[in-house]
Parts: structure tokens; sequence; C-alpha cells
């Protein structure tokens, strides 16, 4: 004769080879050297890698960058204005178009 199990005695029946979990070997002494280690560093570098103090420096930086941003695109400059400042800047880096591809060899 064949059972019927419901979906309840199937679930009870796939518990029945469970054993409790265990710690891997010497896993107690490795956290507390971990946790140690922790306690060691410098109280800095724990306050700055504080998750909320994290986040919160970078959404600091992306407010100013977004504000900066407005401002430069508040005030208006005439396109002459900002081709006479690369020019300048060009000039005083030795920006050029120059490419080492450019120069031909001679044979």
């Amino acid at each position: 004769m064949e059972k019927n199990y419901n979906i309840e005695d199937e679930y009870l029946d796939s518990l029945k080879g469970m054993q409790r979990a265990s710690a891997p070997a010497f896993f107690y002494t490795r956290l507390m050297a971990k946790i140690e280690k922790e306690r060691q560093q410098s109280p800095v570098i724990r306050f700055l890698t504080n998750p909320a103090v994290a986040m919160s420096v970078v959404a600091l930086v992306l407010t100013l960058n977004v504000m900066t941003i407005v401002r430069m695109t508040d005030t208006e400059s005439s396109t002459s204005d900002i081709q006479e400042i690369a020019t300048v800047i060009a000039n005083e880096y030795n920006v050029s178009s120059y490419s080492v591809y450019d120069e031909i060899p001679s044979q």
C-alpha cells in the first residue's frame, strides 16, 4: 500500500538527518585576534571607516560638486573668454596636438 504524504510530512522527513552546526578549528582564537587587531587601530582610522561617517563624507563631496556645477552654469561667460583661457593654458604648459606618429623618419 502506498502512503499518501502531505507536504508537511515531506518537510519533516527532510529534517531527519540534520546535525548541530560546529565551528571550524581555532575559530574563537582567530576571531579574538581579529577583534584585538581592530582595537589596536588608531581612533582616526576607526572613525573614518565607520559607514555613517564615510557615507556622510561622500554625500558632502557630491553636494559640493553639484553646487559648483550649478554656480558655473549660472555665470554667463562668453565662448571667447573660454577659448582665450584655453589658449593661455595651452601656451603655458606647451599643450599641443603633436603626435609622435605624425613624424616620418628620413631614410
